[in-house]
């Protein structure tokens, strides 16, 4: 009887529970007034380099030189890629996780 009653019990918990655990659907984190102004800031301050960059290569002699310098001595960029070793994603990059 006990059992019988610590069933229906545990039954009943799981069954009044089930409604907090569905899945709530929300909109996505990035959407709304706060993000769109960030992005425009953004989006402001790239143009703005832009025209930086457009006056640089009229009136700085050097911006020729500058551009050289930087393509022959500074690497190209390169997207992180994970080191796997015997299935295991190392989480470091590979200055660190290689000794």
């Amino acid at each position: 009887m006990k059992k019988a009653f610590l069933a229906v019990i545990l039954l009943t918990l799981l069954v009044l529970g089930t409604r907090d655990l569905q899945a709530q659907a929300y909109g996505p984190y990035y959407s709304g007034p706060y993000w769109d102004a960030i992005q425009y800031q953004q989006y402001q301050q790239y143009l703005q380099y832009q025209q930086y960059l457009a006056y640089l290569q009229q009136h700085d002699p050097y911006y020729e030189l500058h551009a050289m310098h930087h393509q022959l001595y500074y690497q190209p960029y390169q997207p992180y890629q994970p080191c796997c070793w015997a299935g295991v994603v190392n989480p470091l990059p590979p200055a660190f996780g290689r000794r």
